[in-house]
């Protein structure tokens, strides 16, 4: 059994024969990178979701100072789509909750990536009033109820993008509690303003994603390098073939004999160059603004 880079293309290459540690190693980088682009897609999901439910809730006390539209179908409206809104950002919450402590299980870390993820997220929600809200409202709107109950003004001193409060109501998740809990329904007001608990959320969420970025960072940094070298010495190898001189097309890293290849491992990085992209714009921790004045 030999072990190869080869590209995965018709026509003349030279195929270079590498050892079985080195493509074990190639194999372990690309899971790697792999785990690393869903551990940042799904993060980038849930602040897309908590973006689009931040500009809704701004677009709705804009046009609340400027328009006077007060029909029932017009509210009925509105409030259907801050439901549709905020239903998406719980969505995505629970899945980026249940699919990250799966990732990375083949890395061995000193805490291993799944705990760490466990004790973070258990962290977060034991100290955020926030996080616990989303969690809960999270089940209660899977099994009982819509996620919002009413739009009201707040006082006038609130800016024009948020003159608005959207919010969930204290006595109709009572009436149909289910399994809320009770003691973080006694630390909110009646009417629970929705969009500071998902700013909590949001803010504590970006902590535990940084958190957990950094754990798998030197990973991340040796799996690319890896496959870059990979790359550059296939590459060169092509340099006696004036035909293919420098080109890598579709490189694997395979295992068999000439003729007869198997359990290919791609080795191009064009696809993590996304991943990369979002950990760079996703780089800080979400703050919170100033407390805002009070709703009227």
């Amino acid at each position: 059994m030999g072990y190869f880079l080869r590209g995965a293309h018709i026509g003349p290459q030279t195929i270079i024969e590498i050892s079985d540690a080195r493509y074990e190693l190639l194999a372990n980088a690309r899971r790697t990178l792999v785990d690393a682009g869903a551990f940042e897609q799904r993060y980038e999901l849930l602040l897309g979701n908590f973006t689009a439910f931040e500009m809704f809730c701004a677009e709705v006390s804009l046009r609340g100072t400027f328009e006077f539209e007060f029909r029932y179908g017009k509210w009925a409206e509105v409030l259907s789509a801050t439901n549709r809104h905020a239903i998406n950002f719980l969505t995505t919450a629970r899945l980026f909750a249940d699919h990250v402590v799966r990732d990375f299980k083949h890395l061995a870390l000193p805490e291993s990536f799944s705990d760490a993820a466990k004790r973070l997220l258990s962290e977060a929600y034991e100290t955020t009033l926030g996080y616990q809200f989303v969690c809960e409202l999270r089940n209660h709107v899977q099994h009982r109820a819509v996620a919002i109950h009413g739009i009201k003004g707040r006082s006038k001193g609130a800016s024009w993008s948020e003159a608005s409060m959207i919010y969930c109501q204290k006595k109709l998740i009572l009436e149909d509690r289910g399994t809320f809990k009770m003691r973080v329904l006694d630390q909110l007001e009646d009417h629970i303003d929705v969009l500071a608990m998902f700013r909590a959320y949001m803010a504590s969420v970006s902590r535990v994603q940084l958190a957990l970025r950094e754990l798998i960072r030197q990973a991340c940094a040796d799996s690319r390098e890896a496959m870059e070298a990979a790359m550059k010495d296939y590459a060169s190898a092509q340099e006696k073939d004036e035909t293919v001189r420098g080109r890598v097309i579709g490189l694997t890293a395979v295992k068999g004999e000439v003729g007869n290849f198997s359990d290919p491992v791609q080795l191009i990085l064009e696809w993590d160059d996304a991943r990369v992209a979002w950990r760079d714009k996703n780089s800080r921790a979400i703050t919170l603004p100033k407390p805002d004045a009070k709703e009227g």
